[in-house]
């Protein structure tokens, strides 16, 4: 951006620093991420009120740390709460089987939710989304219906998938419609594209995968030397590039943020992430005893009867 004001002086540069999204806590996590960048990081502030501390939690090992972080969603879950509203994060897709099996093993319903780029129905809301204005939305779901050319390098599993986004389209459309960005919105709160046995379950995506989203609650694992950054990271810009990643995958978070990391993964000792280093409101705790655990799951399964009141409020 200042190279870009440097090169065209009389251009107006508005910079959008209110985030509107997270806590002052979350925000203030993300940007002692940024803080490693090698130039001044952004003046951001969150407009909310203060939200819960930023925690870290530390395990011994890999499978430690996973069935913590089942532990941590089930300490966070009230009865009025939805499987939706938390996420888990990680930096690879390798470690996104692990935490799904620990969090399937206390019944917590889960969802492993592909990047974009490996989701053609993710591809076309994309496509969708970066579009102006409702005429252009229109056209593009007018042209989504037609066949594949025969020169075409799209698959049939990517006009089908563009035929569902434009279903969807049509049903946005018809409710009033808007720009793209209204329709992101519109398909975050409407959620047309999950399959129904999906539509309440806690979400694993990797950090990449998570650009664009936001949760209520959501934990961030793996948060280790080599993992964040990545031990691929060799350069400068592929350093700054995991710093941005790193800020992005926070502030996915709306109202609550846990960091956690393994003091040992694949029996090799590691040490925690130096982008999680020196956010001064970041305690590491102990994670939720096995007491508090069985507590909730108790005080939850008596209430189950009256799961309908709180779906009709």
């Amino acid at each position: 951006l200042t190279a870009l004001e440097q090169r065209f002086p009389g251009v107006e540069v508005i910079r959008l620093s209110a985030n509107y999204r997270c806590t002052p806590q979350v925000v203030q996590a993300g940007l002692q991420a940024l803080s490693h960048l090698p130039t001044d990081p952004p003046q951001l502030f969150s407009t909310r009120p203060d939200g819960p501390p930023v925690q870290i939690y530390g395990f011994d090992d890999e499978k430690a740390e996973a069935a913590g972080v089942a532990q941590i969603i089930e300490s966070w879950r009230v009865p009025t709460s939805r499987w939706r509203d938390f996420a888990v994060l990680a930096r690879t897709n390798a470690q996104l089987a692990p935490l799904r099996d620990a969090l399937n093993a206390h019944n917590i319903p889960t969802l492993i939710v592909g990047s974009m780029a490996a989701d053609p129905v993710q591809r076309a809301t994309r496509e969708v989304g970066d579009l102006p204005s409702s005429t252009r939305i229109a056209t593009w779901s007018r042209d989504a219906r037609a066949p594949l050319a025969e020169d075409s390098t799209e698959t049939e599993e990517d006009l089908v998938a563009r035929r569902r986004v434009a279903d969807a389209v049509d049903e946005f459309l018809s409710e009033g419609g808007g720009d793209g960005r209204t329709f992101l919105a519109w398909v975050r709160a409407n959620r047309p594209f999950e399959d129904e046995r999906y539509q309440d379950s806690v979400e694993l995506l990797t950090f990449h995968g998570a650009k664009g989203r936001e949760w209520d609650n959501v934990v961030l694992a793996g948060c280790e030397q080599g993992l964040i950054p990545h031990s691929s990271a060799k350069t400068t810009a592929e350093t700054a590039e995991e710093i941005r990643l790193a800020y992005v995958a926070m502030t996915r978070a709306a109202d609550r943020l846990a960091i956690t990391h393994a003091h040992s993964r694949r029996g090799r000792s590691r040490t925690r992430s130096p982008f999680v280093e020196g956010v001064d409101m970041v305690i590491e705790v102990a994670p939720p005893s096995s007491d508090y655990v069985r507590d909730q799951t108790l005080r939850r399964q008596e209430l189950e009867p009256h799961d309908f009141v709180y779906d009709e409020l």
